[in-house]
């Protein structure tokens, strides 16, 4: 009897552990898919690929065409995808900027398929040179930036597009969005839709400057343009920002490859509140800095670099200590015969 008690304890104690392991090998599954699984990078020349990262260390492992044959956008210049993660949009460049296109994701290899684009056809007047896209938090806003030429001088404006059942429509409204740049380089929204960050150029003028809106669905309003903060001016043209998880900063690459970092507090002044500067050590200064974006837990910083001289591109992939950009960063060139970087996006 007090063996047949013994084999029992054995026994229980033997499915206890296995379902202790079986506990601790779901955290560690749960774990492991928790960052992103996939980087997407845009480029003038050669489409778009995707890359697979390590959801642990979110280092980049390998990268592919992230289109075949019969789905080709061949001047993409901004990437987003919907919160499902199961759809890509589109805005393009190389004055095909007048089109929308929208891809579907296979969620085992991130390869996009059964593309389409959508022309805009309202406002009529519109036939851009440039675009750039981001999506409203309910994904049922499309927000297209557009440089265009009006009486031999170029200009820009930001449009509302509605999205029907995950596809982008064609008739979009105008926003309002003012003090606005000649040449839009970047428009991100943080995460309720309620302020846009707007950052571009003037043809006249080396420096940059970010225009920080109000946004209430399809209408921007109180627009403030801002060229620094703090002890920190715009000296040099931006080209891409990113905020960070809890939006209190915003990230901006330049085209001396150094990073603004700006609080977001806002005010109704023409600077932020407070503006730093980190600059990328150990990089080929034919390298300019064209987008950044941040993972979710707020520790690594992909930021997308072209070459001015042969506009190859690369990633770097930088740490994130405590909201501060760190500058030793680890660079990666196997982007394929992907040329002049223009946007990049991340997939969970």
């Amino acid at each position: 009897m007090k063996k047949a008690k013994g084999i029992l304890l054995i026994i229980m104690l033997i499915l206890s552990q296995s379902i202790f392991a079986e506990r601790e090998l779901s955290f560690d599954i749960k774990n492991a898919s928790s960052g992103p699984r996939f980087l997407y990078v845009a480029g003038m020349w050669g489409g778009i690929s995707v890359c697979s990262l390590d959801t642990i260390t979110g280092a980049i492992l390998s990268c592919q065409k992230a289109m075949d044959e019969n789905n080709i956008i061949s001047t993409p210049s901004s990437i987003v995808l919907n919160n499902a993660g199961n759809t890509v949009f589109i805005s393009q460049g190389n004055h095909d900027s007048h089109f929308v296109s929208q891809c579907a994701i296979n969620p085992m290899t991130g390869v996009f398929h059964s593309c389409t684009s959508t022309a805009i056809t309202t406002p009529s007047d519109i036939s851009a040179d440039w675009s750039l896209i981001s999506l409203n938090k309910d994904n049922t806003l499309a927000y297209i930036a557009v440089d265009f030429m009006e009486n031999s001088k170029t200009k820009s404006k930001v449009l509302a597009c509605p999205i029907v059942d995950s596809s982008i429509q064609g008739s979009c409204i105008e926003t309002g969005a003012n003090n606005l740049p000649q040449v839009i380089t970047g428009l991100t929204l943080n995460r309720n839709s309620s302020t846009a960050y707007i950052e571009g150029w003037n043809f006249h003028d080396i420096s940059s400057f970010m225009t920080v809106c109000h946004v209430d669905g399809t209408t921007f309003s109180d627009c403030i343009l801002k060229k620094g903060g703090g002890n920190v001016s715009f000296s040099s043209r931006v080209i891409g920002s990113a905020l960070n998880y809890s939006e209190s900063l915003l990230y901006m690459t330049n085209s001396l490859s150094e990073i603004y970092q700006c609080s977001t507090t806002w005010n109704n002044t023409p600077a932020f509140e407070n503006c730093s500067i980190t600059k990328i050590d150990n990089l080929d200064p034919q390298m300019i800095s064209r987008g950044i974006i941040l993972n979710k837990a707020n520790s690594l910083a992909y930021i997308l670099f072209k070459n001015s001289s042969d506009h190859t591109s690369a990633v770097n992939v930088c740490p994130v200590v405590n909201d501060q950009l760190m500058n030793n960063c680890s660079v990666f060139t196997g982007l394929g015969d992907l040329e002049d970087a223009t946007a990049v996006a991340l997939a969970y």
